[in-house]
């Protein structure tokens, strides 16, 4: 599919240029693992005393979108999605283990361990998709039908690269990955039902889309609502 490997192709490119900016040569898993000194080598923070977790949530995202340009495009739009949105739940998965590790805010902590549990068995759905689909035949649409797709994907890929940590709080940069990460799952399930076939996955893409979208007003929220109520950690 024309459309599907021109945007894998930009997401290849973009992700490079990510990893250069990061210096992280992490790939192949996402990892929840912090670098010594609790930050990413090469990049350039205004604070001096990083978040505990900071740096392993800019690895976890850097790891992530290398896992994203690691897919190799077979032009069927159902089977790509399923192997890109493997990769993207694998980073959501990590992200929120670092929130729940070092996170401070009730409300957010709740919030990444629904995403986890959630985000997990969809995972396994995702796998199962991936090996029925093995040696599906392409879904190119028309060479006629508008392009929307590219745009989007790119646009959706931009968010989550030239997006900087505010140096506040793991809570506050949890949020604001997150924010930018359940965009592009929207986009990538929006995608999905543009251009794939297979009813399972739109039938997911759809339950996705209407899932994320509550989830990311809830992270969009956040700051408001956190800032009028005292943060406090939970016990265990």
């Amino acid at each position: 599919m024309k459309k599907l490997v021109f945007f894998l192709a930009v997401l290849g490119s973009a992700t490079g240029l990510l990893t250069a900016c990061n210096g992280d040569p992490a790939a192949g898993s996402t990892a929840t693992t912090e670098p010594a000194g609790g930050d990413v080598a090469g990049m350039n923070h205004s604070r001096t005393n990083p978040a505990p977790g900071a740096g392993g949530l800019m690895n976890v995202r850097s790891t992530m979108l290398q896992d994203m340009e690691a897919v190799k495009p077979t032009g069927n739009a159902d089977s790509d999605f399923a192997h890109v949105m493997m990769a993207h739940h694998r980073g959501a998965v990590a992200l929120s283990a670092l929130e729940l590790r070092h996170g401070q805010d009730a409300g957010l902590r709740a919030l990444a361990r629904k995403i986890s549990t959630d985000q997990k068995k969809e995972l396994q759905a995702l796998k199962a998709s991936a090996a029925r689909l093995n040696g599906a035949p392409a879904t190119s649409p028309s060479a006629a039908a508008p392009d929307p797709f590219t745009s989007l994907m790119k646009s959706s890929l931009e968010r989550m690269m030239n997006l900087g940590l505010p140096g506040g709080s793991i809570d506050a940069d949890y949020a604001l990955l997150m924010v930018a990460h359940h965009q592009s799952a929207i986009d990538l399930a929006k995608a999905e039902l543009a251009y794939g076939r297979d009813a399972k996955l739109r039938e997911m893409a759809q339950q996705l889309i209407d899932t994320r979208q509550n989830e990311l007003q809830q992270f969009e929220q956040w700051p408001a609502s956190s800032a009028s109520k005292p943060t406090a950690r939970p016990a265990g």
